[in-house]
């Protein structure tokens, strides 16, 4: 999916765990054309979805200063804090969070990595879990090493290049041809071997129909899977 999946993944789990009544408050950085624009694309989700959201904005990268602006989210009753900064942005946020004993819950709309995953309470979302811990690609490991004599580092990563090559070989032969038999066929693409979830196509945005996305939670040490989701690919804004 689009990176941008990570919109969805909040606002679906902010209407399946928290209260209508609950306020949300979107951290972006308005001097950052692609962290604005997720922002925005958030704020408008929730709204949708009836949810009270306040945006506050940040003044780019360099802009450390939020505490104002935090307490001005707690003080309208804001329970949740969703920043669409960078990681160091959203590692002040936490601390802020955590000196000030802010009432607020922190999710990430960024790459979780180990920086954030040392900072206990953090929420964030990644679609890389579920391929991960496929069991069935251990067979695909088998047969890498089978013909090529390599031991495959990042599993993942392997299944994702079979899958986009499977993808293109199988549009190649239903075509019989390239140009625009070709991309008929890689649109009504089905059933490719992504592991075990074996999507289809979407047509319209040529990515998979849908994709597991895990929700995590850090803990100090790690990030800890709180649960799955399917997003379909139409959904996540481009």
């Amino acid at each position: 999916l689009y990176r941008r999946f990570r919109v969805r993944v909040l606002a679906e789990h902010a209407t399946r765990g928290l209260d209508p009544a609950a306020g949300i408050t979107v951290l972006g950085d308005r001097l950052d054309p692609y962290l604005a624009g997720t922002a925005d694309l958030l704020i408008q989700d929730l709204l949708a979805r009836e949810f009270a959201v306040l945006p506050l904005w940040a003044m780019g990268a360099g802009d450390r200063d939020l505490g104002s602006r935090l307490r001005e989210a707690v003080a309208v009753g804001a329970t949740v804090l969703v920043s669409a900064l960078d990681t160091m942005g959203t590692l002040d946020a936490w601390r802020f969070i955590r000196e000030e004993h802010l009432p607020l819950a922190l999710w990430y709309l960024g790459d979780m990595n180990a920086h954030l995953a040392q900072r206990p309470g953090i929420l964030a979302a990644d679609q890389r879990h579920a391929l991960a811990h496929d069991p069935t690609l251990r067979d695909l490991r088998g047969r890498i090493f089978d013909s090529t004599r390599f031991r495959v580092p990042d599993t993942p990563s392997a299944a994702r290049a079979y899958a986009l090559a499977w993808w293109f070989f199988q549009g190649v032969e239903d075509a019989r041809g390239l140009g625009a038999p070709l991309l008929a066929a890689l649109a009504r693409s089905k059933n490719i071997p992504l592991g075990e979830e074996r999507p289809n196509i979407d047509p319209v945005t040529h990515r998979p129909l849908g994709r597991m996305v895990t929700v995590f939670q850090s803990d100090g040490a790690s990030w800890r899977p709180l649960m799955d989701m399917r997003i379909r690919s139409r959904t996540v804004p481009e």
